[in-house]
């Protein structure tokens, strides 16, 4: 009877150690659970914080357009007349245009508003040339993003007391041209060309003096020209007058040099037939007839 009791007291004993670890191992379960749960959701509320400051910034932050070129919109402005600027951007936002003159003193600056589209456009307002270029010599002009330094464009612009223009980056020559002799009613023809062979938009065209008669190609700078027999004399008469090359505002001129002869005289063809000879008859036959 006593062991049965003591068996009994055992299984009860057993079973509440058991339930109390069930329990205790369905709180810690519990516990992991919540833990995670709230991992997550700080995760979460972490990253929507981070998104919720990086859109505040977009939307507060201004937008900048970096400058890819800047030039003048016209080959030239008249000193009494106004200019503006044009170029494009790789972005969107205002651009400055800041002006210098070879001192480095500011003499003004011309903010553009550009549109939100890549590779737009844009051009300046109207300004007075004399407000910006007020004396001679070469002038800086930078474009920027509007309120930074980063990544500036500068072209040169130079004012000669009578228009403005830009400083290219090139160097616009022509080639020599030898002195030319040409015999009068002779055809002549020679090309001009520019030491840069890589120069386009050239434009040809003759100076004053070019000899009557004498064409040029514009495009080409072919030169044509067939003196009449009236434009030469027995010791040359010289010709000299100027060929002029343009690119844009830019431009060389060499002297021409033509000198033109008179044609080589030619012998007369004397008559040694007797006047009895009749035409298309061989003289050889009134020889032979007499002996």
């Amino acid at each position: 009877m006593s062991t049965t009791n003591e068996t009994h007291t055992g299984n009860v004993q057993l079973a509440f150690f058991t339930d109390m670890l069930l329990k205790i191992s369905k709180i810690h379960v519990h516990a992991l659970i919540i833990k995670r749960i709230g991992d997550y959701m700080m995760q979460t509320l972490t990253a929507i914080a981070v998104a919720i400051s990086l859109a505040t910034t977009l939307m507060l932050s201004p937008a900048y357009a970096d400058v890819v070129s800047l030039s003048l919109s016209e080959d030239f402005f008249v000193k009494d007349g106004q200019f503006t600027l044009t170029g494009t951007v790789d972005g969107s936002g205002p651009v400055d245009i800041i002006i210098k003159n070879a001192n480095g003193e500011e003499r003004g600056k011309v903010t553009s508003a550009v549109s939100a589209k890549r590779g737009e456009t844009f051009t300046t307002q109207p300004v007075l040339v004399s407000s910006y270029f007020p004396n001679i010599g070469v002038y800086n002009a930078t474009a920027q993003q509007a309120g930074t330094q980063d990544n500036p464009i500068v072209i040169q612009i130079r004012y000669d007391g009578t228009r403005i223009f830009e400083v290219k980056d090139f160097v616009l020559k022509l080639n020599s041209i030898r002195d030319i002799t040409v015999t009068a009613e002779d055809k002549m023809t020679f090309v001009a060309t520019v030491t840069d062979n890589t120069l386009t938009g050239l434009k040809y065209r003759l100076g004053n003096n070019a000899p009557l008669g004498s064409t040029l190609d514009a495009d080409t700078g072919r030169f044509i020209w067939t003196p009449s027999a009236s434009q030469g004399s027995n010791k040359g008469t010289t010709y000299e007058f100027y060929l002029v090359v343009t690119k844009g505002v830019e431009e060389d001129r060499q002297q021409i040099r033509i000198i033109v002869t008179e044609p080589e005289p030619t012998e007369p063809v004397l008559n040694l037939l007797a006047s009895f000879v009749k035409p298309g008859v061989d003289p050889q036959s009134y020889v032979d007839r007499y002996n």
